[in-house]
């Protein structure tokens, strides 16, 4: 197939959203870079001469906080006022010319910063004014865009997907913003923005089209599906319904909610770093990195939100989806806010977390309000939006202003808990006025006043398959009554059994996926919470008594280096060892009882973990060595359960999401785990994380089956999905043929895929942080939160590497894309740790971002590798999972054992480029394996040349069971 044939089969929409989400990406580093920049700007430099002599090099600009102030916030003023004139233009003369100039236009103004920041403040601000006025279009041209481009089916995954370039250009910016400006000089914030939006202007405008009709590459068919799921009633006149719009009741609940949300970005955005340094007491670098995280789970969110919006706009109405999205995340960014009001500066960990739920909440938010200017407003989209978001981004210069009234110079908490109540109440009003007002389909004045247009306002939820006593058959406006009803006055049958139609419509494999990423997740806290708690019970206390005299707290213990290296490697010796005889019995016996048992009998021994500890390091090794054990029939028995419940069109899918919950877990506990054991105690590093993982446990046996066929509440059409799509010649006996396994060369590359692939990620968890502090020169709470971030970025590269590999292989043979994407990912690990080699410390920002890229790389390597076992193995997938995971584990005490030989100086970098070299040679070698014996299909030895397919278990319930009622 050729390059130019497989770009003609990618859907020209969708790379329209991909070129949108890279405008809005360059867009706000555009406006964001000065944040940055005006710190070196004002801040004196300290320079080293060669005569070793240090001089301090004044600031270019003496400017004060009101000054600086009046230099970020001018931008905001010219883009709030012209909005609504620059929505008219987008109506008009159409979006595609509009978004890319405007932004193409001020990529060019940004490379004049540096001019002018030398000029002065007066000229600084100009020009700021200027790219504020060209910025105004972008919002209302891209809704332009989509009014044209987005059918019914995609409006949310396009709109939101593209939305979500602003947060990543915003975590970007905040996160290595700095590291640029001080080991580059801050002019380079602003050259390489502008020149990397320049170039992204020339691809935009050779790539895009105004419509689809007129796009030179389009299919046929996606031109005539866009045209036929797009609104067609759209009325395409000159003039603009000005006052029915702006006496538009669902325009303004937009706008309202629209405010509210941004009230609280924009107050994380411009406050935040402030906040975590004056008030919390964090170090300036350490406010830098926290800042940045919110951003990055804030892309996240608001991408997925608007996938799921689409699948429930599928099932029930529009309005109903958007109204239930924006109060539930209204009410969690509410609740966040009084958590943060509530606690004092003690609890700096648990402040930080509720501002991170805050600035997560936004993106459903956006993701539903963002794409009602659609709804309601068609081609007039991009005058809503124009509308909206000029009233909605006020907040940008109003929370600096009010802040500056409200915190005074002593930064006191109880003067920020007023801003945070000040955003409750902005919260509330806006959700109220929303769930009142809004609407969810094209109005009156869009449609040129046809009359076969009838307002939906009152209109019921469309709700198939759902009898009409059902509470979703019921007016949108009565649904908040009808719930505060039945819990007032008891539930009522009707609203029982609307509620089990709606569990009853979620397939159940994807509801077992979900609960095995939390398995893993707890799973992995269990396995790490030590790695934290073992800093803190080897350390000496400090403590401020009640007359202001310091005393000392001895240390629980003080274990030498190589008493922590046994106590903390001891889990992986028994976790290794019995992976194969726990594999074969999670086989033979179920692997939903031993996934569910394993991480349930775990928890219950960590519980236990702060009696061993003050008991001594043996008895502490023996409890490890009895948690290993309990853990390693965890991974085995995962694909068991896939092997039974996994389909092979939604096979990488499932699997991924569930290795995700991994990384999760690891990059949750890395976070969280100092803080709470600073704030409140290292015992409870283990409490939380076992009762956590009973809970778990307690939900997985009640919501889960060992297969399809013996759940009570799957559907009849479920179960006959999951057997049609299953490998239906798989070898269903009671043996092992051991031989046989052990000596195929395709189970052998998996076996190197593993561990290539965990001998990187174990590297990183425990060696990540002393060569960040010892090598690189981190403060250790900084290097706390990098160490936690290549986890979160594996996490959610595993799960999307999933679900882009279950694609794939509709089109193309499994094995291909399996070696495809094993390729790609080991190379960029490869070249990953040479950029890491070849840079020195003075480059430490690179070299962060070179370990985040090798981490990240390591999820596609998973979700592919991760599932090859079920490729080849069917039914003995777990026994395979057991074998590799028991020699791909080894990494985990012999990864710490080879750096503690090579590494003598950790201080110096060229030892640990050693390690790093031995880790291509290891990756290289894995790859060449994998790409010369790797499988994709059912080996001999795991198929059953019978014509007849033997269910998994010999008890499987007839369709009539499966068609009565389930909630009986």
């Amino acid at each position: 197939m050729t390059l130019s044939n497989i770009q003609q089969r990618i859907p020209k929409r969708y790379v329209l959203s991909f070129l949108g989400f890279i405008g809005l990406f360059n867009a706000f580093i555009l406006r964001a870079n000065l944040s940055i920049a005006i710190v070196a700007m004002v801040t004196p430099m300290y320079e080293t001469t060669p005569n070793n002599i240090s001089r301090i090099i004044p600031a270019i600009h003496n400017w004060n906080t009101r000054t600086q102030g009046y230099i970020l916030s001018s931008f905001f003023y010219t883009y709030c006022l012209f909005q609504v004139p620059a929505g008219f233009l987008a109506t008009k003369y159409g979006g595609r010319i509009l978004f890319g100039g405007s932004i193409g236009l001020c990529a060019f103004l940004t490379l004049f910063t540096p001019i002018c920041a030398q000029a002065g403040s007066g000229a600084l601000i100009f020009l700021r004014l200027l790219e504020g006025l060209v910025s105004t279009c972008v919002y209302p041209a891209l809704h332009d865009i989509w009014s044209k481009w987005a059918p019914k089916s995609d409006k949310s995954t396009l709109a939101t997907f593209a939305f979500s370039g602003a947060y990543v250009g915003t975590f970007i910016t905040l996160m290595f913003g700095g590291v640029i400006a001080a080991d580059w000089a801050w002019e380079w914030l602003f050259y390489l923005s502008g020149l990397f939006s320049l170039v992204w202007t020339v691809i935009w405008f050779y790539f895009t089209a105004e419509l689809p009709s007129t796009h030179e590459t389009i299919s046929e068919e996606e031109a005539k599906y866009i045209e036929e799921h797009r609104d067609q009633a759209i009325s395409q006149i000159d003039t603009i319904p000005w006052k029915d719009i702006f006496t538009s009741l669902p325009v303004w609940a937009i706008i309202a909610v629209h405010f509210g949300t941004n009230w609280s970005l924009f107050l994380v955005f411009n406050e935040f770093p402030t906040f975590l340094v004056k008030s919390l007491g964090f170090h300036v670098d350490s406010a830098g990195s926290i800042s940045a995280l919110p951003w990055l789970l804030l892309s996240v969110t608001v991408y997925a939100a608007g996938i799921i919006s689409d699948k429930l706009t599928e099932k029930y109405s529009t309005l109903f989806v958007r109204k239930f999205i924006v109060s539930l995340t209204f009410i969690v960014l509410i609740l966040a806010f009084v958590l943060v009001t509530l606690l004092n500066v003690k609890s700096r960990a648990l402040i930080v977390t509720g501002i991170i739920i805050v600035v997560s909440a936004c993106g459903p938010a956006w993701a539903s309000f963002g794409v009602n200017h659609l709804d309601i407003g068609g081609h007039y989209a991009g005058v809503l939006m124009g509308i909206s978001n000029s009233i909605g981004s006020t907040p940008g210069f109003l929370t600096p202003i009010i802040t500056g009234y409200v915190v005074d110079d002593s930064y006191s908490k109880r003067e920020w808990d007023i801003l945070f109540v000040i955003s409750m109440v902005i919260g509330a009003l806006a959700l109220v006025f929303y769930i009142v007002f809004a609407d969810g389909e094209l109005q009156p004045w869009v449609l040129g006043g046809s009359d076969e247009y009838e307002p939906v306002f009152n209109n019921p939820i469309s709700s198939p398959n759902v009898n009409e006593s059902s509470v979703l058959n019921e007016n949108n406006t009565e649904w908040i009554r009808r719930f505060v009803t039945t819990y007032t006055s008891g539930q009522s049958t009707t609203q029982i059994m609307a509620l089990a139609n709606i569990y009853q419509r979620i397939p159940k494999r994807y509801i077992f996926s979900v609960l095995a990423f939390f398995g893993m997740f707890n799973a992995s806290m269990l396995r790490s919470n030590l790695s934290i708690a073992v800093v803190e019970i080897i350390t000496p206390r400090v403590e401020i008594t009640s007359d202001n005299t310091t005393r000392i707290i001895p240390a629980v213990h003080n274990w030498s280096t190589t008493t922590q290296g046994y106590i903390l490697s001891s889990f992986f010796f028994t976790y290794t060892a019995v992976q194969v005889p726990l594999g074969f019995l999670a086989t033979r016996f179920g692997g939903r009882i031993f996934f569910g048992g394993s991480i349930g009998l775990c928890a219950f021994v960590s519980l236990f973990t702060p009696l061993c500890v003050r008991s001594g390091s043996t008895a502490l090794i023996l409890l490890r060595l009895l948690e290993g054990f309990c853990l390693s029939s965890v991974y085995p028995s995962l694909h068991v359960v896939w092997s039974i419940w996994a389909p092979k069109t939604d096979k990488s899918k499932m699997a991924s999401l569930a290795f995700s919950g991994v990384y999760c877990g690891t990059c949750f506990i890395m976070l969280t785990g100092g803080a709470i054991a600073a704030d409140w105690s290292w015992e409870w590093v283990f409490y939380l994380p076992g009762l956590s993982a009973l809970s778990w446990t307690i939900a997985w046996f009640y919501v889960t089956a060992e297969s399809p066929s013996t759940h009570p509440t799957i559907s009849v059409e479920e179960v006959k999905y999951i057997e049609d799509n299953m490998d239906k010649d798989i070898l269903r006996t009671e043996t092992i043929p051991w031989k046989a396994v052990l000596t195929s060369l395709p189970v052998w590359a998996i076996i190197a895929a593993h561990f290539g692939a965990n001998w990187s990620a174990y590297l990183i968890l425990t060696e990540l942080p002393t060569f960040l502090v010892k090598a690189l020169g981190f403060r250790i709470d900084t290097a706390g939160l990098l160490a936690a971030l290549p986890w979160l970025t594996l996490g959610i590269s595993t799960c999307a590497a999933g679900v882009i590999s279950d694609r794939l292989t509709k089109k193309y043979s499994t094995l291909y894309i399996r070696k495809l994407i094993m390729f790609i990912t080991f190379t960029i690990m490869v070249l990953s740790f040479l950029m890491i080699i070849l840079l020195n410390v003075k480059s430490r920002g690179l070299i962060m971002i070179g370990i985040i890229i090798m981490a990240t790389s390591c999820g596609p390597a998973w979700a592919n590798f991760g599932v090859n076992h079920l490729d080849i193995g069917g039914h003995y997938a777990g026994v395979l999972m057991s074998i590799s995971n028991s020699i791909g584990s080894t990494p985990g005490f012999l990864a710490p054992m080879i750096t503690g030989y090579i590494v003598e100086n950790p201080h110096l970098k060229r030892e640990w480029n050693i390690i790093f070299i031995i880790s291509i040679v290891i990756c290289v070698l894995a790859l060449g394996c994998y790409l010369c014996c790797a499988a994709g299909e059912l080996q001999a030895w795991a198929l059953n040349n019978n014509d007849e397919y033997e269910p998994v278990l010999n008890n499987p319930i007839s369709s009539q069971d499966l068609n009565e009622n389930n909630t009986e």
